[in-house]
């Protein structure tokens, strides 16, 4: 299980800064598969937090982390959607 939120997370962050020095059209891709990963580790740290593989209180605690991260993904697929203003974006 450590081994998949290692690589999902790493994929996180990988594909939103690969996706940053691409076009739009890519970078939306970019930002939509780092949103995936950050979905699959938000499940992994709940799946762990519920088997006691971690304390829960840390497993809310990074899952909350991960929520934040999520939010900040969408904005930016929106702001390249066009459906906000471009400031964002930066």
């Amino acid at each position: 299980m450590g081994d998949q939120i290692f690589r999902a997370a790493v994929s996180v962050v990988s594909n939103a800064a690969e996706g940053r020095g691409r076009g739009e059209r890519q970078e939306r891709q970019f930002l939509n598969i780092s949103l995936g990963s950050c979905n699959e580790v938000i499940v992994q740290l709940g799946v762990c937090g519920v088997c006691k593989l971690i304390p829960r209180s840390t497993s809310r605690d990074l899952i909350a982390k991960y929520k934040e991260m999520r939010g900040w993904l969408e904005s930016q697929i929106r702001v390249l959607d066009g459906e906000e203003g471009s400031d964002e974006a930066e």
